[in-house]
């Protein structure tokens, strides 16, 4: 009995490790890729208007979101949706950080390149020859052409402040300019 016990977990653990390896693959041999959560509109629109409800509730600070902020939107997604399979991390960090990586780009792709915001069908628009221009300094916004971004306006108020922009940034000389014109 302990063979025929031992034969089956033995046979077990071989298929639940050729399972297992099958579902991960080593990225430069160093860590297991998992596998990524793919959102569903019903299951972004919960993280959006749980985020929205969070700058209502003054979650946000000067220098981006009090602590527990995670866990808050993951609580707040249960409440909507009990049987949601949502976690603070790796999924709501990830989603946020994907959000505000497409806000970034595209908030530098409207400052600097020409191209502008198409409020009513929610799209970048610009010339063929904007476009290039843009696609010469960042090739990463290849897709973001005829890309519908619905959320862009939200994201300016939920991640607009948390960025570094170029307007009224000063360096060393600029800021030694203003001290000595003080003292005089």
């Amino acid at each position: 009995m302990f063979t025929l016990f031992g034969a089956i977990s033995d046979v077990t653990f071989s298929q639940n490790l050729r399972t297992n390896a099958s579902n991960t693959s080593m990225s430069n041999g160093s860590k297991p890729l998992v596998h990524r959560r793919s959102w569903t509109p019903r299951e972004e629109e919960m993280l959006l208007n749980s985020t929205k409800g969070m700058l209502a509730n003054c979650w946000k600070v000067e220098n981006g979101f009090q602590v527990s902020y995670l866990n808050h939107l993951a609580n707040e997604i249960m409440k909507v949706s009990p049987g949601a399979d949502i976690r603070s991390s790796p999924h709501i960090n990830s989603k946020m950080h994907v959000w505000k990586t497409h806000f970034s780009m595209l908030y530098a792709l409207l400052g600097s390149s020409g191209i502008g915001w198409n409020e009513t069908t929610k799209m970048l628009e610009g010339s063929d020859e904007l476009w290039d221009k843009a696609l010469k300094n960042d090739p990463s916004c290849k897709s973001f052409k005829y890309k519908l971004w619905p959320h862009y306006n939200y994201w300016r108020k939920f991640f607009g402040k948390d960025r570094a922009t170029a307007c009224g940034a000063e360096d060393f000389g600029d800021a030694a300019n203003v001290v000595n014109h003080e003292e005089n």
